[in-house]
C-alpha cells in the first residue's frame, strides 16, 4: 500500500511501469495539498523512544522544519533546458542514458554529451563498433512527436542508415527511420507516450559521433 501525507502537488494516476495501461490506483492519500506535523516520523519515533536528549545527540534541538532544512547545502543550479521556436522545450536534455559503446576516453565521448545541449560536446564510439545503441529513459511515460538529431561538426555523414524506436506496452515500437543525418536532421512521427527512446545507428562509414539528440512533444 502506498502512503502520501502532507503532500504538496498534483495528483496524477499512471499505468503500470512501461505500459499504457491499466491505470494503477494512487494509494491513501492523507491531508493532501497540507503539510502536517512532525517533520520526520523518524525524529518522532526516536524522541517517544529514548526522549529529547536523543535528538540532540544526533544535531538536532527538535522536530520542526525549518531547524530540519540544511541550510549549510547550496542549492544547485538551474538547469538551461533548450526551447526550439518551431518545436518546443527538448524533452530529453539531461535525461538518464545509455549506449552500448563509448569511445575512449569514456569521460570525453559519454552518451550524456549528445544531451547536454553543447554543441561542441557529442558521444561517440570505437572504431571497431558496426552498430550502434544509444538509449534514453524518459523517467516515466511522457509523450513525444519528433526527434532532431545532429552529427557533430566535421564528423558529418558517418551515418548512412539509423532508426529511432519507443518503448510502449514494455515493447518496442519503431518511430521512425532514416538514412544520413549530417549537420541537422529532424523526424516527425505519430505522438506516441514512451517510457524510453533508443537510437540505433544500423549503418555507418566510419565511427559516427552525435553532439545532440532531442526530443519534442509538439
Amino acid at each position: 500500500m502506498n502512503w502520501a501525507i502532507g503532500c504538496v502537488g498534483s495528483r496524477q494516476q499512471t499505468a503500470r511501469l512501461f505500459d499504457t495501461g491499466p491505470v494503477l490506483p494512487e494509494g491513501e492519500f492523507e491531508s493532501f495539498g497540507q503539510n502536517v506535523s512532525p517533520q520526520s516520523l523518524y525524529l518522532a519515533q526516536l524522541e517517544e523512544r529514548l526522549g529529547p536528549s536523543a535528538l540532540k545527540n544526533i544535531g538536532y534541538s527538535s522536530n520542526r522544519k525549518d531547524l530540519l532544512e540544511d541550510k549549510a547545502l547550496a542549492k544547485l543550479p538551474r538547469l538551461d533546458y533548450y526551447e526550439d521556436s518551431e518545436l518546443g522545450r527538448d524533452v530529453a536534455m539531461f535525461r538518464p542514458v545509455d549506449a552500448n559503446n563509448v569511445r575512449d576516453p569514456a569521460m570525453q565521448y559519454g552518451a550524456e554529451k549528445a544531451l547536454d545541449g553543447n554543441p561542441d560536446t557529442y558521444w561517440a564510439v570505437g572504431d571497431s563498433v558496426s552498430r550502434a545503441t544509444f538509449e534514453v529513459d524518459m523517467e516515466g511515460p511522457l509523450e513525444v512527436g519528433a526527434a532532431e538529431i545532429c552529427e557533430a561538426a566535421g564528423f558529418e555523414g558517418r551515418v548512412l542508415e539509423y532508426k529511432i524506436e519507443g518503448q510502449i506496452d514494455s515493447d518496442w515500437k519503431l518511430l521512425s527511420r532514416g538514412s544520413t543525418i549530417g549537420k541537422r536532421k529532424v523526424d516527425r512521427f505519430p505522438k506516441e507516450t514512451v517510457w524510453k527512446v533508443r537510437l540505433t545507428i544500423l549503418k555507418l562509414t566510419k565511427f559516427p559521433a552525435i553532439s545532440k539528440f532531442s526530443l519534442y512533444s509538439n
